[in-house]
């Protein structure tokens, strides 16, 4: 069964805009800035290192990472608030849903309706009820939103037994058990409580802990959605290379030109632009325990250009080696 997260849209909305930025900024030294200016700079930034090294197509490699390096430092900076405000609400948010499940109790759960209290208990209670002779199978279809009733198949002996309740979900063609064998049969209406705080507290939270990861984890998938706007933005040069960029960059034809763009990007999709958000909720997690408030700015600012910084050198590497 998989668990949605009521933060994870919001995170993640607030990534993908905060990329976008990035992304639209991109393109500006490529048109906006003329290719004397940029080429200057990449001489200034590589003016420590021998002629002859830079001539050669290892100079070429460590002149593309300078680059990206340095862009990736400015487009840091500018996106350094966005990710960082996106990013301390997820690791907030993340942290106190774990914390409210390893401390949940029934009895002290906020309702809108005070009259809705009773029957929420008698629910629980009857649920975890010890007088039935098999565990009780819950099914939920894959499709969300439809449920099925729960089914409870009685064994071929007529004697009552202590049951542990069981939950079953069923996702697609897999089906995934939850058995919490720690809940203790309950006897009485506050013992079916208890047990039913230790359920939540235990195999639930486990499973959550499984579907949706600790504080500081991300699925790969999600990753890959934030950095959408950095990937989808990367055909736009390979696309619009013509003929001044083919003799631009001394490429024999433009069929070299679109297979080694082309070979970039999938290694930048897949391996790189996919690292940029769990090394910065990492660093950040660091940086928001310091004390100061203000110094938690800074640390958060420095932690953003640096890992854009670092993204951005390797997405360069990839493509001087190509």
């Amino acid at each position: 069964m998989q668990f949605l997260p009521l933060w994870m849209a919001p995170w993640l909305l607030s990534a993908v805009a905060a990329t976008s930025l990035v992304a639209v900024h991109w393109s500006m030294p490529n048109y906006r800035v003329p290719q004397e200016i940029l080429i200057s700079i990449t001489s200034s930034c590589t003016m420590m290192l021998p002629q002859g090294f830079l001539d050669s197509q290892c100079g070429f490699v460590v002149s593309d990472a300078i680059w990206s390096m340095l862009l990736g430092t400015i487009w840091g900076m500018l996106a350094s608030i966005p990710y960082t405000i996106a990013c301390r609400a997820k690791l907030q948010s993340h942290e106190l849903m774990l914390q409210q499940m390893a401390s949940f109790e029934c009895r002290a759960a906020e309702c809108t309706i005070e009259a809705d209290r009773i029957l929420v208990e008698q629910v629980v209670q009857t649920l975890f009820k010890s007088e039935h002779e098999e565990e009780p199978v819950v099914q939920a279809a894959s499709s969300p939103g439809t449920y099925e009733h729960l089914q409870t198949e009685s064994g071929a002996d007529s004697s009552v037994a202590s049951w542990v309740p069981s939950t079953t979900y069923q996702v697609g063609s897999e089906t995934t058990g939850i058995l919490h064998n720690n809940v203790a049969s309950p006897g009485t209406d506050q013992e079916a409580l208890d047990a039913f705080n230790s359920y939540i507290r235990g195999p639930l939270r486990r499973a959550v802990m499984e579907s949706v990861g600790n504080q500081l984890h991300l699925p790969y998938r999600i990753c890959l959605v934030a950095a959408l706007p950095l990937i989808l933005y990367f055909p736009v040069d390979l696309l619009q290379c013509g003929d001044d960029c083919r003799s631009r960059y001394n490429y024999p034809s433009l069929k070299n030109v679109f297979l080694s763009e082309m070979l970039a990007w999938l290694v930048n999709t897949f391996l790189v632009f996919p690292i940029f958000c769990p090394i910065l909720l990492r660093m950040l997690k660091h940086a928001f325990t310091v004390q100061s408030q203000k110094l938690q700015l800074v640390l958060a600012i420095l932690s953003t250009v640096l890992t854009f910084s670092y993204g951005f050198l390797c997405a360069g590497v990839v493509g001087g080696l190509v």
